[in-house]
């Protein structure tokens, strides 16, 4: 069919063609063009946003002026470590020890220890305070037991809150008492 068409014509339709062609190869790019940015720059200034927050973080870790020097650090260090080694003189543990072996032999029926407290009221101080907390069952379970402690020669000022207010079952209680020293 093509062949019976006059010259004129036929250059006409290639023209047509190649016109048809390069705008549609224009329109495919064109519309791959405008899908990539669609879904790659939400990514990029994503990133982008990420990057200058974390530059900000390091200008302001940069800027920063530091909060502890080093002598201050080494006393803190120091200080600290003082504070630490009454947990490991020996002392504290020996007496600790006793007064848990003068406790534990006490018949305690129905008293329920839950803490031990051993400290100086005044670092001066020779003799240590000793607090015993727990539950008692009943009133009179917890005053056998302060009788009991009161029978103990190296307890002192034993002191038991009783208050005659307080419900007669599963008493919350706090013991204190001064323990002698031992020298």
């Amino acid at each position: 069919m093509i062949n019976l068409l006059p010259e004129q014509i036929k250059k006409k339709n290639i023209k047509d063609y190649r016109v048809f062609f390069v705008a549609y190869c224009f329109f495919l790019l064109s519309f791959v063009m405008v899908f990539l940015s669609v879904t790659l720059l939400p990514s990029y200034f994503i990133s982008h946003i990420n990057e200058k927050v974390e530059v900000q973080n390091l200008e302001m870790i940069e800027k920063r002026p530091e909060s502890i020097e080093m002598g201050n650090l080494v006393d803190l260090i120091s200080a600290t470590n003082k504070k630490l080694s009454v947990f490991s003189e020996k002392e504290n543990i020996s007496i600790s020890r006793s007064v848990v072996s003068y406790i534990e032999p006490l018949e305690a029926e129905g008293i329920f220890i839950s803490n031990y407290f051993l400290f100086k009221e005044k670092p001066d101080d020779t003799d240590y305070k000793v607090e015993i907390r727990g539950i008692a069952l009943s009133r009179e379970n917890l005053e056998n037991f302060s009788l009991e402690l009161r029978s103990v020669e190296s307890f002192e000022s034993i002191e038991v809150p009783i208050s005659q207010y307080a419900k007669g079952e599963n008493l919350e209680f706090s013991i204190s008492f001064v323990l002698k020293n031992q020298n």
